[in-house]
């Protein structure tokens, strides 16, 4: 069965119907073989098409047909790990959708106890940053460098969320002040900027006429 042939020859959007077939048919000739084989099979050859074209959907959907054979925790983090280096590169080049935050939480559900969810939740952070969820995003990674006192506070700020209704999330601090001189009460000028040359609707915050 020859996944580069297969993939050359066939259209992008049936593409993975066809590499669903392909792997029934392989199957159907295999039988005498045992799943826990095939299965086996399958695996390695889904780490070979990730290893040399980095075609995460379709591994996925190898490793997927080797769950259905044989489901065992090593095919299930090898399912895990496709996600996360298929969401790693959708996060460098921002290209994030709400069924991204579904897939990592997918991810997280079927990577055993016993492994590393750090790199996980690191890329789930990211992914609630560029969705306009920040501060679930620092949850993620403080849980991610098992920082438990600062999941803490976030969950605190949270809380806090919940109970307002509108809240601003300023960027850019970074370049000025910092975090410092932020607490709750503080008074703050917020400054239209349409001259702007990099953004027309940014809007400047000053505290007692610093930015």
């Amino acid at each position: 069965m020859s996944y580069k042939v297969l993939r050359k020859n066939s259209p992008e959007e049936k593409y993975r119907n066809e590499l669903k077939r392909a792997i029934s048919r392989f199957l159907h000739s295999r039988q005498a073989n045992g799943d826990e084989t095939n299965a086996r099979y399958i695996s390695q050859i889904s780490w070979e098409i990730y290893e040399e074209d980095r075609m995460c959907d379709e591994a996925i959907i190898l490793i997927d047909s080797a769950i259905k054979l044989h489901p065992t925790g090593d095919y299930y983090i090898r399912k895990a790990t496709f996600i996360r280096y298929k969401l790693e590169i959708s996060v460098i080049v921002r290209s994030i959708t709400s069924h991204d935050l579904d897939l990592i939480n997918d991810a997280l559900r079927i990577l055993p106890q016993d492994c590393d969810h750090g790199p996980y939740l690191k890329v789930k952070a990211d992914i609630l940053n560029l969705l306009g969820n920040p501060v679930k995003a620092k949850i993620c990674n403080a849980l991610a460098y098992e920082d438990y006192d600062k999941v803490d506070i976030a969950e605190k700020q949270l809380e806090k969320l919940k109970k307002h209704e509108t809240y601003i999330n300023i960027t850019g601090i970074h370049y000025y002040q910092g975090f410092e001189p932020f607490s709750e009460g503080t008074v703050v000028d917020l400054i239209s900027e349409l001259n702007n040359p990099h953004d027309r609707d940014a809007i400047r915050v000053e505290i007692n006429g610093e930015r």
